[in-house]
């Protein structure tokens, strides 16, 4: 039986799906994008604090022997699934995936960490890494629940028109590349704050051209210096929703300027999650084979 929503009532849906569709043991602190932590302190581009950002999760490879090497981020969306970019899946449909969640410091064993095989995953059927990596997404289906806490609990997602604009308070956070050239990948959780720069500006000859699409999120300065970089891949975007005070993920860490990050003109390019969310629906509805 199909059934046919209307555009509001589609984002009415959205907005509280945290609380009405997956169930509340599912939700770590009891509702999505909660943080313990104030940010009115913070600025761009320094280590989190540790747990700060509880949906934040790492994604890995499983190699021979056991050893994991650690390639993208991710985000927490309910006691099944976890979202992170397409491309972080390149590995392969016969790679051993695993999310580690409840990370911080990669260099110990925290409490409250745990590694959780993927058992099968779903990529946006139309990802098109050619085509300016059109349609970065994807979905993880994980083998078991976390261990919910104050250090993991879910995202929540945006609704359908939600397109955050210059002003929003968006953070970026990951274990990437902590500057250009032969930076190191960082051990700790880091975050920078980053502003939303205008579609149209985005697609200046300039900057990146027609490559943005309108299911692309562009963020970044245009002067350059904070920025997603190589190993952020997946990981969230999040914007403060003032009215309720939750974090909502807008954007997926998609991709950069291949010579490096941070530099001027060429911020960092990020999958818009509301253009996503009738699929995300679809396959959190265990749609997945």
């Amino acid at each position: 039986m199909q059934m046919f929503l209307t555009a509001q009532l589609l984002e009415n849906i959205v907005r509280f799906l945290c609380v009405s569709v997956f169930p509340l043991s599912a939700l770590g602190a009891g509702q999505c994008g909660q943080r313990r932590q104030d940010l009115s302190h913070l600025t761009g581009g320094r280590e989190a604090v540790s747990g700060g950002w509880p949906w934040q999760v790492r994604l890995g490879v499983r190699q021979n022997g056991g050893f994991i090497s650690w390639i993208c981020g991710g985000s927490i969306l309910s006691e099944k699934y976890v979202i992170t970019a397409a491309h972080c899946l390149d590995s392969g449909p016969n790679a051993q995936y695993v999310v580690r969640i409840g990370d911080h410091d990669s260099s110990i064993f925290e409490r409250g960490q745990e590694d959780i095989p993927v058992v099968r995953y779903r990529i946006q059927e139309q990802y098109a890494q050619h085509n300016h990596f059109a349609n970065d997404i994807a979905i993880l289906r994980l083998a078991r629940p976390p261990t919910w806490g104050p250090r993991v609990s879910t995202v929540c997602l945006p609704g359908t028109n939600d397109d955050p604009s210059p002003g929003n308070t968006c953070y970026v956070t990951g274990w990437g590349l902590t500057g250009a050239g032969n930076s190191p990948y960082s051990n700790v959780l880091r975050q920078a704050r980053v502003g939303i720069i205008a579609r149209n500006e985005c697609r200046e000859r300039s900057y990146w051209g027609y490559g943005v699409k309108n299911t692309n999120i562009c963020a970044g300065y245009l002067e350059g210096k904070i920025d997603a970089c190589k190993g952020d891949s997946g990981g969230p975007l999040v914007c403060l929703e003032e009215r309720t005070g939750r974090w909502i993920l807008e954007g997926l860490v998609s991709y950069g300027w291949d010579k490096g990050c941070g530099f001027p003109g060429k911020p960092a390019v990020y999958t818009r999650v509301a253009s996503y969310l009738n699929w995300i629906s679809a396959v959190t509805g265990n749609t997945l084979t």
